[in-house]
């Protein structure tokens, strides 16, 4: 909910308090089939995220059929 569909298969990662309350959801892909597939979280409390997409992430350029994505966001 709230979020914009890139089209085919998104990726998402989602954030919840330590009741189970949602806190916030980023959604984010291309055209294709798009998939977050690691996460982890570094020394200073960011959520890093890894995986793949299918095509050009907004301000990025696509180099082939998979292309790797890593993105970092403040706790």
């Amino acid at each position: 909910p709230g979020q914009t569909h890139a089209g085919n298969q998104d990726a998402f990662l989602r954030k919840y308090d330590a009741n189970g309350t949602e806190l916030w959801t980023r959604q984010f892909g291309t055209g294709g089939m798009d998939v977050a597939s690691q996460v982890a979280i570094d020394a200073g409390g960011n959520i890093v995220v890894a995986g793949y997409v299918e095509g050009a992430l907004p301000g990025q350029t696509h180099a082939g059929h998979q292309d790797a994505f890593l993105r970092k966001y403040s706790p």
